[in-house]
């Protein structure tokens, strides 16, 4: 189940995510990998040709979403999906897998077209 995020966003807009990482016992690891991806959130579509972007391991990772990654093809607001993923190495083993959603809402504006 996502994690739903309270804030909206508005249509063609800017918004940053940023991520940090523990492990097990709660200390800081940075992940081996981490890539992401962009969906509506019910038919899982690409958006903006969003899905398995890269990004280079550290132990903050910002996800960058901007203009086309917020456009909207309705007069409505909509809900969309950022899936993250990456591997870790804790004391339990080597590339262990995590994988999370996180749901939220882009705000139709009604003077954008």
């Amino acid at each position: 189940m996502p994690i739903t995020l309270t804030e909206t966003f508005n249509e063609e807009s800017t918004a940053a995510f940023d991520f940090t990482f523990t492990d097990e016992d709660g200390d800081a690891v940075t992940p081996d990998t981490f890539k992401w991806s962009l969906t509506d959130a019910y038919a899982k579509n690409i958006i903006n040709t969003r899905t398995n972007i890269a990004e280079t391991p550290a132990s903050t990772i910002t996800v960058l979403l901007t203009g086309d990654d917020f456009a909207l093809t309705a007069n409505a607001n909509t809900d969309r999906l950022l899936t993250v993923e990456w591997t870790f190495i804790s004391t339990l083993g080597n590339g262990l897998p995590m994988k999370e959603e996180y749901l939220f809402t882009v705000s139709n504006l009604k003077h954008i077209s």
